[in-house]
């Protein structure tokens, strides 16, 4: 893409490559700082793409929807930095059972994550740096997530709930950071019984205030929940054999008044900027306890 001139796209460019399987147009490694589009849209708001493309990755995708494309064959489909309103429209049927990942960070003119019902096989779905995002998908499309494997949705400032996750069994990796408007994780009733969760990054989320019950979650090992101001409390930790000690971020989370049962193994503990004042006969359950801190 670098060695190109500017290229105004017409919508039927790719119209009669049939057995087209793979399109890579990326911002390059070196030089990205000054790096600007290369392919332009020529005012239309969609292209036409061949039925049988397996992998799409399109940075800078310069139109505004895939309403003309059946993703019947899609495996990947990555279009980061890209120009989309949306990815195509909700009455659009589309045939996703072969999707496994899509990625569309630093997409800022995306609102909503359209219907993903039938995407049985999504394994990544990456939505970080998508600031006006305010919807990930709507409460009646979730049951069919059981493969997904990672959501990472940091950065996308606008979001204000992620949906139920209770289907979403193999889930592993669920990245929130910075999601200022974010106050609810899952339903309030949610408990997320997900044995293959590893890892909660909800960081900097300032609005949030509860999380739910982690109960079935008996792989965990990093939560971190630094600078969530608004959190008043953390669920039960304590029956987490294999958390590491110095996964437990709790920095700066002023609204936490009591402090939350945490596994016996801990070595170290920073509850620093907190609004915990007094250490509860509970901590005497932490036997390898090393070092405490409750500064301000």
């Amino acid at each position: 893409m670098s060695q190109i001139e500017e290229l105004q796209l017409c919508p039927y460019v790719f119209e009669n490559m049939f057995n087209l399987r793979y399109i890579y147009f990326y911002k390059p490694e070196i030089g990205k700082e000054d790096w600007n589009p290369k392919l332009l849209a020529n005012q239309v708001d969609s292209v036409s793409l061949p039925n049988k493309l397996r992998y799409l990755c399109w940075d800078y995708f310069p139109f505004k929807s895939l309403s003309s494309f059946n993703p019947k064959n899609l495996i990947v489909l990555k279009i980061q930095y890209g120009n989309m309103e949306e990815l195509w429209n909700e009455d659009d049927n589309m045939d996703l059972i072969n999707l496994k990942e899509i990625n569309i960070s630093n997409c800022n003119k995306l609102r909503k994550i359209p219907n993903l019902s039938g995407a049985i096989n999504l394994e990544l779905l990456h939505c970080s740096n998508c600031e006006r995002l305010f919807q990930l998908w709507d409460e009646d499309n979730h049951r069919d997530f059981v493969n997904l494997r990672e959501i990472n949705i940091s950065n996308c400032t606008n979001l204000r709930k992620i949906p139920n996750l209770s289907r979403a069994i193999n889930l592993e990796i669920l990245n929130c950071f910075n999601c200022k408007s974010l106050v609810q994780l899952g339903n309030e009733d949610d408990h997320l019984d997900l044995v293959n969760l590893r890892k909660i990054d909800i960081s900097y989320c300032e609005n949030l205030r509860k999380i739910p019950s982690l109960l079935g979650a008996i792989n965990l090992n990093f939560l971190n929940c630094s600078r969530c101001e608004s959190l008043v409390e953390l669920p039960c930790l304590n029956h987490l054999t294999s958390f590491r000690q110095d996964k437990l971020r709790l920095f700066g989370c002023y609204s936490l008044k009591k402090l939350p049962q945490v596994p016996s193994h801990f070595h170290h503990l920073n509850l620093s900027s907190t609004k915990i004042r007094e250490v509860p006969d509970s901590i005497e359950h932490l036997h390898k306890l090393q070092r405490l801190s409750l500064s301000k």
